[in-house]
């Protein structure tokens, strides 16, 4: 006999069946939604950077600077994709795979590795210069410009999608990716030391591989980042390996304790794989003139210095002091003081990080440190523009949808304010993706 307290067999199973089926259209809605951002910041930075190549054309400018850009960099990417090609005509036809690391035609005569290194001798955009030919190699030093950029901004979105409570909204997420993408480091700089936009690509999957390694304990992440950053470019490697310490230190728990040792192993396995790149480019480097010139910096900048600073935030100047690069959009001027007046957790580790970045940019013994004491510069400025972009990011979410858990309810004045951004978010969305309806399967997915 059935006791009237039991569930029938069938009943439990066609419950556990319909959650089954729930929790798989929600992950197919949240697949769609990510889909949808990720098609939707391509957009929107195709727009962006049609306008910027407008502007170049309508001025009869190209996007290679005359300086640096032309004497080195292209130079170097020309050669570079000459010697590629060389080693791999060698390898067929003379069955020889020892690279020629020395040419006399650098100079006197110089080691190709070393010399290279710095104009991004690893990079794997550089690389595929091979398949270019020296006649368009300008063409491809412009577009690999612009490759970087997208990169830096995509990489920027999956780090905020994954270190947020919650998945962020599209619009604040976009936003903040914007700002990343078309601040000057990212942008202006890239113009005339191209190689300069290395880090501002890394640093997202840095942090990312750092979060999954502290909360999840998976490394490959971070293995393949330290590697890629090493054989990139070791200079800016080292400033990118302060600023992991740094964020390792912001997002620190007791309970990440047991995950240290897979960190530090994850970043020795990425280290030991980039040896055959690093161990020279390591000891040339400790030879150079500025290295050995002495750890020399003034106490304080001279007092123009901090004015230029606030001009600089909201807007760019040529060849700034230190070559400290700031230049955000106009709206990080109006969203940053609100990162000060809210206590969630990742706002307080926003908030810490751009106290950081303050303090960083005050005294010129950071800006040495970051440049291993060789002299001072503040080329650490990427981070501090990733930083800015994340804050404006999340502050963005929370005034306009509020940073509250789903089964938390709100008031009617909030929820009626809520659902009224959303809508009007939602048919705007609608109005540009019109040509594609199949995409948008149900209004939830967006919401």
């Amino acid at each position: 006999m059935q006791s009237r307290n039991c569930v029938p067999i069938m009943q439990k199973n066609e419950f556990l069946a319909g959650n089954e089926k729930e929790e798989g259209s929600r992950s197919r809605c949240l697949v769609q939604r990510r889909n949808l951002l990720y098609l939707f910041y391509t957009m929107l930075f195709c727009l962006c950077l049609f306008g910027v190549l407008i502007y170049f054309r309508m001025a009869d400018r190209s996007r290679i600077y005359r300086g640096d850009g032309w004497r080195q960099h292209v130079k170097a990417m020309t050669y570079l994709s000459k010697w590629l090609r060389g080693y791999g005509y060698q390898m067929v036809h003379s069955h020889s795979f020892r690279p020629p690391l020395f040419a006399f035609g650098i100079g006197y005569g110089q080691d190709v590795l070393t010399t290279l290194h710095y104009y991004g001798f690893g990079d794997p955009l550089v690389l595929l210069s091979a398949l270019v030919p020296s006649s368009r190699m300008d063409l491809w030093y412009a577009s690999v410009m612009g490759i970087r950029a997208y990169l830096a901004g995509l990489f920027f979105l999956f780090f905020l999608q994954k270190v947020t409570d919650r998945k962020l909204h599209s619009l604040p997420a976009l936003t903040g990716a914007l700002i990343y993408v078309f601040s000057s480091q990212c942008f202006y700089i890239a113009m005339l030391h191209p190689f300069f936009m290395i880090p501002s690509v890394l640093l997202p999957l840095l942090l990312l591989g750092i979060h999954r390694q502290m909360r999840e304990g998976r490394g490959g992440l971070l293995c393949a980042t330290v590697f890629l950053a090493l054989v990139s470019n070791f200079y800016f490697a080292f400033m990118l390996a302060i600023c992991a310490a740094l964020y390792l230190l912001l997002i620190w728990k007791k309970e990440s304790l047991k995950n240290l040792p897979g960190l530090f192993l994850a970043g020795g396995k990425g280290i030991a794989l980039s040896s055959f790149i690093l161990l020279p480019v390591l000891l040339q480097f400790f030879r150079q003139p500025r290295v050995m010139q002495g750890m020399m910096f003034d106490a304080l900048y001279p007092l123009s210095s901090y004015v230029e600073y606030l001009s600089d935030f909201i807007t760019w100047k040529n060849h700034p002091v230190e070559d400290t690069m700031l230049g955000y959009a106009a709206v990080c001027a109006g969203l940053l003081p609100f990162v000060f007046g809210r206590e969630s957790r990742v706002l307080r580790v926003a908030k810490r990080a751009l106290l950081l970045c303050l303090l960083f940019l005050l005294f010129p013994f950071f800006g040495t440190a970051f440049n291993a004491f060789a002299y001072t510069t503040n080329r650490w400025t990427f981070a501090a523009g990733m930083v800015v972009a994340a804050s404006c990011a999340l502050v963005m979410n929370e005034r306009l949808y509020g940073d509250r858990p789903q089964s938390e309810e709100l008031t009617g004045g909030e929820a009626l304010e809520r659902n009224s951004l959303q809508e009007a978010l939602e048919r705007n969305l609608r109005s540009v993706f019109l040509w594609r309806k199949d995409l948008w399967s149900g209004r939830s997915c967006l919401q």
